[in-house]
């Protein structure tokens, strides 16, 4: 079957995200395999389905900034995205697409990295759904089955305006938000980074959808939205930008994982009547501070954070000095434990 292929232009935030949700809600078995190229006029940002809208930002300094928020269908995590970025949308059968997710990944992945080779970027794919530039993450994918399609999403980021994200999101801790800040830029890149400017979208495209054709040994047809398909996506631009919608899930959580990219996340969590604040390097333990204590915990710097290296860790410690900083052995373990739950629940 050969492959639809719809370059939508620049079009509102909102509904570069509506289109594929509309797209697949219309898809049928007799539907042709299609992919979407877009870009936003407007920026905005995209919370994941399972997500609490006011856990991960601040909603009153969006709507002050004229800042719109939408919640997909997808899961994964509040992402700022603006006119600086090419849209992906893979909207195709489930059986034209691997079964196991991280094949899937790789799958759509190919010809976006064709592409960034093709530019000069030698981007790689990082499991299970990012794509990498010398350990810097260059672009983030998102997959889910909706309707009969599986729709798999990501993009090529041109620049990014790291400032705007920052004081969007909901993050109370001045240090926290200063060490996001620093992690983002040292874990984050775009094409303007790595190549010192910005090559003509138009030129993208073509390369992109010349690399498609390669990979996917289909014939693609350009073709246009359909009345119908047009009403339906006007119809999810109100819905899902409604407060009802925006504001399904309500979690209520007392803690902060903030994720930089694959393997890096930030946190800050109450436990044992103290706030911790911490920060994890692909399973390590690099940094914990006790805003009680107004310092920095190094007794446990670059601790493998499994059960294993934890227990590994406490013993060295409460080997050498019978206490650390007034308090037991199983204190710190309680902390430290429930610290490596929350690396375990959102890795």
């Amino acid at each position: 079957m050969s492959i639809r292929v719809i370059d939508a232009g620049r079009v509102s935030g909102v509904r570069s995200q509506t289109i594929y949700h509309g797209l697949a809600k219309t898809f049928t078995k007799g539907s042709p395999d299609t992919i979407v190229l877009v870009t936003p006029e407007d920026p905005y940002f995209s919370i994941g389905f399972f997500q609490d809208v006011d856990h991960e930002l601040d909603v009153a300094y969006c709507r002050d900034n004229n800042i719109p928020i939408v919640r997909r269908e997808t899961g994964g995590g509040a992402v700022y995205l603006d006119q600086n970025q090419l849209f992906i949308q893979w909207i195709f059968h489930r059986e034209s697409l691997p079964v196991k997710i991280g094949e899937r990944y790789r799958h759509f992945i190919q010809p976006i990295l064709d592409t960034y080779r093709r530019i000069g970027i030698q981007a790689a794919y990082h499991p299970v759904n990012d794509i990498h530039v010398r350990d810097r993450k260059i672009a983030g994918l998102g997959s889910a089955q909706i309707g009969e399609a599986q729709v798999v999403t990501g993009n090529f980021i041109l620049d990014f305006d790291f400032h705007t994200m920052l004081k969007a999101m909901n993050i109370q801790d001045p240090m926290l938000k200063q060490n996001t800040m620093r992690d983002m830029k040292a874990y984050l890149t775009t094409i303007k980074q790595e190549l010192d400017f910005v090559p003509p979208v138009a030129d993208l495209k073509i390369m992109y959808l010349q690399q498609c054709r390669k990979w996917l040994q289909k014939r693609l047809f350009l073709d246009r939205f359909s009345e119908h398909e047009y009403k339906i996506f006007e119809e999810l631009d109100v819905k899902m930008t409604r407060d009802k919608w925006l504001f399904l899930n309500q979690s209520q959580l007392n803690h902060k994982m903030i994720k930089i990219h694959a393997g890096v996340w930030l946190g800050m969590v109450p436990i044992e009547g103290e706030s911790f604040e911490f920060e994890i390097k692909f399973g390590k333990l690099t940094y914990l501070y006790s805003k009680a204590r107004s310092e920095a915990i190094h007794a446990f710097k670059d601790m493998d954070l499994s059960p294993e290296g934890i227990q590994n860790r406490l013993q060295r410690v409460y080997e050498k000095e019978a206490f650390l900083k007034g308090e037991s052995a199983s204190y710190w373990e309680n902390i430290l434990m429930e610290i490596n739950a929350l690396k375990s629940k959102y890795a």
